[in-house]
């Protein structure tokens, strides 16, 4: 019998790219058929999303943030929406601190967010880039930390509060783990864990992009004495 973590799939036909996929991530630890062109959110188990390049992303991130970060389900929510200027937009994941009942978990509450985009999308591009996403941390007043990612780039920033009492944006090398701070910097030997991602290459590329964050944020003159 497979292991929750496997994705055994059976053939509807010929063609490879026409399967069912059977899953064992559904909640009451049963199976779940998964039809072709779909995937199976990881966080609720229940809802089918269209399976596209930056569907693969979030579904990486959210397995990530789970088994590696030690964040609970029940405080992930996926696509929230928040009000942006006169619309409501939403955002791709966001984290609530721990123990908040699901009427409590509002635009106010939200803790850290992240955007996930394809890897055609580039880190720098005025709409779908880094800049949304710090777009998105503002609208939000209690949102601490961002990330951005398209699988292959990664950029983290966390909200500090200047001498004007002003929020301003500071990159950082990394996400905080479930109950660490902003500030926590690089992650502990005892917080490692093996990588949660399908795709090992997947995973370097996240560690190539963590490294270079580091360097940058090292020398960044706001963060001097962190390193």
């Amino acid at each position: 019998m497979p292991t929750p973590d496997q994705k055994p799939h059976i053939r509807s036909d010929e063609n490879e790219r026409n399967f069912v996929s059977i899953q064992t991530i559904a909640p009451h630890g049963g199976f779940a058929i998964v039809p072709p062109g779909k995937v199976l959110d990881y966080i609720d188990g229940v809802t089918l999303r269209q399976d596209t390049p930056e569907e693969y992303v979030r579904q990486e991130i959210l397995k990530s943030l789970v088994r590696e970060y030690g964040y609970d389900k029940a405080d992930i929510r996926v696509e929230f929406p928040i009000k942006f200027g006169s619309r409501r937009v939403r955002v791709d994941i966001v984290v609530f601190p721990p123990g908040l009942k699901a009427t409590e978990q509002t635009q106010s509450s939200a803790w850290l967010i992240i955007e996930c985009k394809n890897d055609k999308v580039r880190p720098s591009m005025k709409k779908d880039g880094v800049e949304q996403m710090l777009s998105y941390m503002a609208a939000c007043p209690n949102v601490e930390v961002g990330m951005w990612t398209n699988g292959e780039d990664m950029s983290s920033y966390a909200f500090e509060v200047d001498a004007s009492g002003k929020r301003i944006e500071v990159e950082i090398p990394d996400i905080p783990h479930s109950g660490d701070t902003a500030d926590a910097g690089t992650p502990r030997f005892d917080q490692l864990r093996p990588a949660a991602s399908d795709s090992l290459l997947f995973a370097f590329r996240r560690a190539h992009s963590y490294t270079s964050q580091a360097t940058r944020a090292c020398r960044s003159p706001k963060r001097s004495g962190s390193c």
